[in-house]
């Protein structure tokens, strides 16, 4: 057609293409979107964290973060765990906390809560931090987390 010199009968081509094409290219995209979602626990609707996440801390700072927010600012980090069945010495072993943090008190944060896109980290938590062994699984968030998805467990 363009060989031809024929550029109507390109043009015809080329949206016809374009019309066949689109559709496909926006399946494939959607389906590949809802594999990786499922894939990683985010919630194929929202975008957001599909499974419950907790936070071990003191029962001072549990009293603190149940009146206002996880996260002092929006650059701040919020340490979570997939594993809410820890006792507190076997969170601090765990997840490397500081001695200061008694773990006495589990926070749970709703699913559904927050969005992937702020966690900074996913990992095994190394040990010899703070002088604990480590070896549990930790989240890094970067955002605060208003109270209204907190759940004080303990």
């Amino acid at each position: 057609m363009i060989m031809t010199g024929d550029f109507g009968e390109a043009n015809k081509a080329g949206w016809q293409g374009a019309a066949f094409g689109a559709p496909i290219g926006g399946i494939s995209g959607s389906v590949s979107a809802y594999r990786y979602a499922v894939k990683n626990d985010i919630n194929p609707l929202n975008g957001k964290y599909n499974k419950p996440l907790y936070h071990y801390t003191t029962t001072e700072n549990t009293d603190i973060i149940m009146k206002t927010q996880l996260g002092r600012t929006d650059d701040s980090w919020s340490y979570l765990t997939p594993d809410g069945n820890k006792t507190p010495i076997q969170a601090q072993i765990d997840l490397s906390l500081p001695q200061s943090n008694t773990a006495e008190s589990l926070i749970l944060l709703k699913p559904n809560s927050i969005y992937p896109r702020n966690f900074i980290l996913q990992r095994n938590v190394t040990g010899n931090v703070y002088l604990r062994g480590g070896g549990g699984y930790e989240f890094i968030y970067k955002r605060t987390i208003p109270n209204k998805y907190l759940i004080r467990i303990k």
